[in-house]
């Protein structure tokens, strides 16, 4: 008993020297460069900039429906520039954070470098390499009622290259409400929706094809509001796959605030985002 009054009296005499809590300031680091590009077949490149928030943000910028970010973190104004081995190409603002170049028409597997000047005539470059275009060997897209749910069903195949080390994503480029989606898509159409927020994708491997093919049949939805689809197959650098495989360990780009800290991939020297340039095999389906 006399060894239980002393243990009692010890762990009071801790708790009546607890520190009081001590405020720590901790520094934000300073705002830098997002680069995020999307190279559309016939020689479209758009490429978005953006600056990184802190972590302590004023207001309250997450609501029911997702982000609403202040407009004074697009940068505008800028200098983009794509260069090559045999190529200087100037990308041309035509929104607020958007550039971009109608005649980017790029060699496979040549290295290019992403330039941004901004008005404090800071540089921030990146370099990727030009990907191969794969295509889907069959693509469809069903809807299908259970109980109460309307279920969005996909169905894609798509054959592998055995000579090389490869890597894939496959997008669903959904909408939450109805949207009318032109008869033909142009260019500027497809990037801006590539560009989008997204966190529907797959991501494939050469260890995921048996016998050089593959075949997915999925349910990508419950309860999806719209009648058309847009679907598209990439071939991507091992940096950008797992560039993606840390954005899906995210749930969604910007949400870390409750959640593990992830550490994203980056390719651009002095600034976050990724520098890419796959050109997507794009299908536009009607649900049927």
């Amino acid at each position: 008993m006399k060894n239980l009054y002393l243990i009692l009296f010890f762990i009071l005499g801790m708790m009546a020297c607890k520190p009081k809590p001590i405020e720590i300031e901790i520094k934000q680091a300073d705002p830098r460069l997002v680069v995020y590009s999307q190279y559309v077949n016939g020689g479209y490149l758009v490429v978005s900039l953006t600056k990184s928030f802190p972590a302590r943000l004023p207001g309250n910028i997450i609501d029911s429906n997702g982000f609403h970010l202040d407009s004074s973190i697009f940068v505008n104004n800028a200098e983009v520039w794509l260069k090559g081995a045999n190529l200087e190409l100037k990308l041309e603002q035509f929104e607020s954070g958007l550039y971009a170049c109608e005649n980017a028409f790029l060699n496979d597997g040549e290295t290019y470098l992403i330039e941004v000047i901004e008005s404090n005539r800071d540089f921030t470059m990146g370099s990727t390499q030009k990907m191969k275009i794969v295509r889907f060997d069959s693509v469809a897209a069903y809807s299908s009622r259970t109980g109460t749910n309307n279920n969005t069903d996909v169905y894609y195949s798509f054959t592998n290259n055995k000579n090389e080390e490869n890597y894939y994503v496959v997008n669903y480029f959904t909408k939450k409400e109805r949207e009318l989606i032109p008869e033909k898509p142009d260019a500027d159409y497809i990037a801006r929706r590539m560009l989008q927020q997204n966190v529907s994708f797959d991501l494939l491997t050469d260890k995921d094809f048996a016998n050089g093919k593959i075949q997915v049949y999925k349910t990508i939805s419950n309860n999806y509001a719209g009648d058309t689809l847009v679907l598209g197959l990439s071939n991507i650098s091992k940096g950008y796959f797992h560039f993606l495989e840390a954005q899906k360990r995210a749930g969604i780009l910007f949400n870390q605030l409750t959640s593990e800290v992830i550490n994203f991939p980056t390719n651009i020297n002095n600034g976050y985002g990724y520098f890419n340039l796959h050109e997507p095999d794009i299908r536009i389906l009607e649900l049927k």
